[in-house]
């Protein structure tokens, strides 16, 4: 049997793992090689993702990400192959489609069903059958000169119409950097001639801020400090950038500095003529940033502390005025207006507000006017979006691109990205276009403890999977523990039991949120949120049963002692409080009135309560006569409130996470500390480095904490394919 395939010019030898292009030979991945094969013999068909990891990886548990990679890796085999040019078409949700003739890729919707037909492809087969072909008589004649005349006049009018709705540019996808770590953030320039982006170092001690030009392909780095960036916008005139950051992963003090590039219009070697401070934003703020007409102020997602929603406001750079642009959410909605897109004009700015898990509301803001021109309810999830021009609105979600139209709510398909990790951005025409891919890998890793040395040994990555791991849980007899992660594709609940086996527990159809992850003191079944309720999972049958409603607006639940009640947290009395669900007789009641966002109980029945809106943990006694809880004390003040998902109650101490002082330059030294309630002193447990995320879980001679394993990325541009 033949062992070589021709798809478009390409030869592929499935058996050697080769590809021959134009004459020469290229020796690629094995993997890759049976995706490609398994494609080519279902061409002209949708393959469903499941076949595919079936076919290819033999069953084993992939993430949703390494298929993805797979896929984008083959696309970039197969696009230098000459016409005519095989294209794999993602069919959202579903899976993808080996096209051996396709069309050029356009910006218009291709049809994703049999039944559907473009708008343009309508138009041509209405024309072809079309009754006015023959021409009966002269009048005739006279009347389809006419129109021709008619069309020839509006010809650029009406073709502007359907470049609009379907535009026919084709594109070439290319990677704009392969350094070791992660790239993110990728912003054009307005006047289209550079690419800004943050970059890690590869000892990820910080990123800093680089530029392209991408007309030579030639990178410089910007900042000379490393920070951990949020956020960056050019100004209108392409002279200055505005960045948000942190001072580091596990502290996240937010700034908002100003680069300004206006002595390197053409040569960007030399040293930035300023990099300055401008203002400070609140702790651990994802502060978004845009700019005005005039590049004279700027706008920011703001909020004033970790547990009030973000409204959006407007700094003056002269004047260094803030004026408040929108009103935040009054209750109920923690995250308000997080996301911001200003138009690369300066004239327009998108703002997102959340109303829900996947309910959004989209604002379109005027900034010379300062009004509100649209307003629109989205129903799905939107990663990232860009303006092209000061019209429409590029998104992402779903790993694809839609062209958005915000005055009809409509949106069209623009592109299959792949996956797309956030970033997104596009020059005014939208013939140049760039995206982030980013590839994490968090996993979990155990440590044991040396009582000799009194240091912990690593004993192994507990699970060794492409995928992100968060909320391990060791249960009460230590045995087996539980944790959140999304190596199937979707956000599921994962057991390790005491053979060391690792299976997924949970079949939700839907990706679980983040959620703490509590065992009952029976260890028979574990508790976890999502959507403004609470469930249960039973640990033999994965049995999903929900016991607190959305009507209670609960969050961070756990156990009581002895099994017989829940504590959570929840807003429904106006402000965040903890609340006692009684499962017998099913009633609820407030526990706390000055403020409680997650809370533990311990042997004695005595309460532990930490607060979103105020650093500490308090304590509160219980009064077994009065069968209640006695007003709170403070038993720890240097504790963050935003901890509700990183500290545990174990044995006779608390462990958290939180940070002390070294002696050297007065350094801080972050990790798991632990609280000793005998006598109410602190001390460093286990120290994190840069990799160590805030999930854990502490066992009497051990612990399982989240660790990055992977972390790479690459900053994709799209750019129009000059004929």
């Amino acid at each position: 049997m033949d062992s070589r395939l021709s798809i478009g010019s390409l030869i592929l030898d499935h058996q050697t793992n080769q590809l021959i292009v134009n004459g020469t030979t290229q020796q690629i991945e094995p993997r890759l090689v049976a995706v490609l094969q398994f494609l080519f013999q279902h061409k002209e068909q949708v393959v469903r993702r499941e076949q595919l990891i079936e076919a290819v990886w033999k069953g084993r548990v992939v993430s949703d990400n390494a298929v993805s990679r797979s896929i984008s890796q083959v696309r970039k085999l197969l696009s230098q192959s000459s016409a005519p040019q095989p294209t794999i078409e993602t069919i959202p949700r579903i899976g993808y489609r080996l096209q051996l003739n396709a069309h050029p890729i356009t910006t218009g919707k291709g049809p994703t069903h049999a039944s559907e037909v473009s708008n343009k492809e309508k138009l041509t087969s209405d024309r072809s059958n079309s009754s006015f072909i023959k021409l009966p008589d002269s009048n005739s004649l006279k009347v389809v000169l006419f129109l021709a005349f008619s069309l020839a006049i509006f010809g650029r009018y009406f073709y502007q119409l359907i470049s609009d709705s379907e535009s026919t540019l084709q594109f070439v996808q290319s990677s704009l950097t392969l350094s070791p770590g992660a790239e993110k953030l990728p912003k054009i320039s307005p006047n289209g001639r550079w690419l800004a982006y943050s970059a890690e170092t590869q000892e990820r001690k910080g990123e800093y801020l680089f530029v392209i030009d991408l007309d030579s392909k030639r990178t410089i780095q910007i900042t000379q400090s490393p920070h951990y960036f949020i956020d960056l916008a050019w100004s209108p005139d392409s002279q200055s950038i505005i960045y948000s950051t942190w001072n580091s992963l596990h502290d996240r003090r937010c700034s908002i500095r100003l680069v300004s590039l206006e002595s390197q219009k053409d040569n960007l070697d030399s040293k930035p003529l300023s990099d300055l401070n401008l203002l400070h934003c609140s702790e651990r703020a994802a502060t978004k940033l845009a700019w005005n007409e005039l590049g004279n102020k700027i706008y920011m997602t703001s909020r004033p502390s970790y547990d009030r929603p973000y409204f959006v406001q407007s700094y003056a750079l002269d004047s260094k005025r803030l004026e408040q642009v929108t009103l935040p959410p009054q209750a109920g909605n923690l995250r308000g207006d997080y996301y911001i897109s200003g138009s690369l004009s300066g004239k327009y700015l998108a703002i997102i507000r959340y109303l829900g898990t996947t309910r959004l509301q989209l604002q379109v803001y005027n900034t010379t006017d300062k009004s509100f021109i649209a307003t629109q309810k989205l129903d799905s999830d939107i990663k990232a979006l860009t303006w092209l021009k000061d019209e429409r609105l590029l998104i992402s979600r779903d790993n694809n691109l839609y062209l958005y139209d915000y005055n009809s709510n409509t949106d069209k398909f623009f592109y299959a990205i792949g996956k797309n990790s956030g970033g997104l951005t596009a020059d005014q025409d939208g013939r140049k276009i760039a995206f982030t891919v980013l590839e994490s890998d968090i996993n979990l890793v155990e440590y044991q403890r040396n009582s000799t040395k009194g240091e912990f040994d690593l004993v192994k990555l507990l699970a060794e999977s492409s995928a992100i791991e968060a909320a391990p849980s060791y249960s009460n007899d230590q045995t087996q523990f539980v944790f959140l992660s999304n190596r199937t594709g979707s956000n599921q609940i994962w057991l390790s039991d005491s053979d060391g086996t690792v299976a997924q527990l949970s079949d939700s159809p839907i990706s679980l949120t983040l959620s703490p992850l509590n065992w009952s003191p029976d260890d028979q079944s574990i508790l976890f949120q999502h959507d403004d309720e609470i469930y249960t999972i039973e640990v033999a049958t994965g049995k999903i049963t929900r016991i607190i409603d959305r009507e209670h607006k609960a969050a961070n639940a756990d156990w009581s002692t002895d099994g017989s009640s829940i504590f959570y947290s929840s807003e429904k009395s106006g402000e965040w409080q903890i609340w006692q669900y009684l499962l017998q007789p099913n009633s609820h009641q407030q526990i706390t009135v000055n403020g409680g966002y997650s809370a533990k109980q311990d042997r004695y029945k005595n309460l532990y309560v930490s607060r979103i809106h105020q650093d500490g943990l308090w304590r509160l006694d219980y009064d077994p006569k009065g069968n209640h809880f006695l007003p709170a004390n403070l038993v720890l003040a240097d504790y963050s409130g935003t901890n509700w998902l990183s500290w545990q109650l174990q044995g006779n101490s608390i462990y958290y996470f939180g940070s002390t002082t070294t002696n050297v330059e007065d350094n801080k030294v972050f990790g798991i500390m632990q609280l000793d309630l005998s006598s109410y002193t602190t001390k460093l447990w286990f120290p994190f480095d840069s990799n160590h995320q805030r999930y854990f879980s502490v066992a009497s001679d051990g612990l399982i904490v989240t660790r990055i394993t992977r972390n790479e990325g690459s900053i994709e541009l799209l750019s129009e394919n000059q004929p």
